[in-house]
């Protein structure tokens, strides 16, 4: 699946639309999945254990950003017949089981590993990891095949050989898997060249004798906030609600309980850096109300850093001050009933915001 040659590449542009066929992502992701299982069968091996993030990508069709990129802690499974597995932070892992339904809820796991060094072996996160991988390899009936793995910490190889499983080389087989784009791919390639070169020549502009790297971030970064990366979730006009990962499902549940007096923009922020201002400001100006949900604590939270920035830039387009909805300045406890209680929930985000609007 490749363009004809002298075909014109198609640019669809950032936007996608109902009246023409621009770039399938479902289509995308289905053909990458096929390309894994292709490979994955040439090769011989039983199942695939990738720890790449993009390997991960191109199995599962997940990414949370590129802090991750170097961490190791994140990891994907596919196994000859079966569906491919996910483990990723807790949040994470839960923002898969809302917004991924191309994977089956129960194989997006939470999991996570040493952090390149970070945990200790000792701490058992390698060996209870490589358990429950070679339990699945035996669910699949191909625990008795090589496993092919891309990159990997060395305890984590240690692990699963201590478990008797064959580790290969699974490097070249997602290299192989990858060789060979397709259409969409191919399509996408002039949109990301030209996200880039706009950057790139933003910083041209910006260069000049004496000038600092910190000082040309700041156009390189907001030349990509331009390009938006915050997403409207929900339209309303009494006040806008942004949230991020896990807190996007409670405070839309949360507007939809309080739609009978209450309209309520909600905003799903997506990315931190960068922080897609323009589309958060533009519906806190609309609203003149503005909420934040966060599962972290208040002290520096990414609220708390929105809420300056709005206290700066539209104040006067504000009815009153900006209000952070957060889990209490405490540590986070481990049993799930008391983290689902410290953590905002629908009922607290609801009242939190019926309180101040009425106020």
């Amino acid at each position: 699946m490749t363009a004809s040659v002298g075909a014109t590449i198609p640019s669809p542009s950032r936007i996608a639309v109902d009246f023409e066929e621009r770039i399938d992502f479902g289509r995308l992701r289905d053909y990458r999945l096929a390309r894994s299982r292709q490979a994955l069968e040439r090769a011989e091996l039983g199942s695939l254990l990738t720890f790449d993030v993009n390997n991960i990508r191109y199995l599962t069709a997940t990414m949370i950003g590129e802090w991750a990129r170097d961490k190791m802690a994140r990891y994907a499974l596919l196994a000859r017949g079966a569906e491919p597995f996910v483990w990723d932070f807790g949040s994470a892992a839960r923002h898969h089981q809302l917004h991924s339904p191309w994977l089956r809820p129960e194989n997006s796991r939470v999991g996570m590993l040493g952090l390149r060094g970070s945990v200790a072996p000792e701490a058992g996160l390698f060996h209870r990891a490589a358990r429950e991988i070679k339990g699945l390899l035996e669910d699949a009936g191909v625990a008795d095949l090589p496993v092919g793995v891309d990159i990997a910490e060395p305890p984590m190889v240690f692990a699963l050989q201590e478990l008797g499983l064959d580790v290969r080389d699974g490097q070249q087989v997602m290299l192989d898997a990858r060789e060979i784009k397709s259409p969409d791919e191919i399509a996408l390639l002039p949109t990301a060249a030209a996200i880039v070169d706009g950057t790139h020549q933003t910083i041209v502009d910006a260069l000049k004798p004496g000038i600092r790297e910190n000082e040309v971030e700041v156009p390189d970064g907001e030349i990509l906030d331009t390009l938006g990366s915050a997403r409207v979730l929900r339209a309303g006009s009494d006040c806008t609600i942004l949230a991020l990962a896990a807190m996007v499902p409670r405070a839309l549940s949360a507007a939809e309980l309080a739609a009978v007096g209450i309209e309520a923009t909600v905003v799903d922020v997506r990315s931190l850096v960068p922080l897609d201002t323009s589309t958060l400001l533009a519906s806190a100006a609309a609203t003149g109300r503005l909420f934040t949900v966060e599962e972290n604590p208040r002290l520096c939270g990414w609220g708390a850093e929105v809420v300056s920035i709005a206290v700066e830039e539209i104040w006067s387009e504000l009815s009153a001050p900006p209000v952070r909805i957060t889990t209490p300045h405490v540590p986070l406890p481990a049993a799930d009933a008391l983290e689902d209680h410290a953590i905002p929930s629908t009922v607290r985000i609801v009242e939190t915001i019926g309180k101040s609007l009425c106020a």
